[in-house]
């Protein structure tokens, strides 16, 4: 069986854009310690109001898509 882990140096970042109304997968390449701050950069150099969005980060890039019928 395989595991999926996550590879060294890479790192995600999602950010739900309330201005456009769309999500952003950001994949990010590097063996730096990001902090907050270094988050809240990238995602102001992408376009994004840091005011008109939320995000999170992590190093697994794997997205669970869940459909709901009702």
């Amino acid at each position: 069986m395989e595991i999926n882990r996550p590879k060294k140096g890479r790192k995600y970042v999602y950010v739900l854009d309330f201005e456009d109304g769309r999500v952003y997968q950001y994949e990010i390449n590097t063996d730096k310690d990001l902090q907050a701050e270094d988050f809240e950069n990238i995602i102001c150099d992408q376009g994004h109001n840091l005011n008109e969005c939320h995000w999170m980060s992590h190093a697994d890039g794997r997205i669970k898509e869940i459909k709901i019928e009702l």
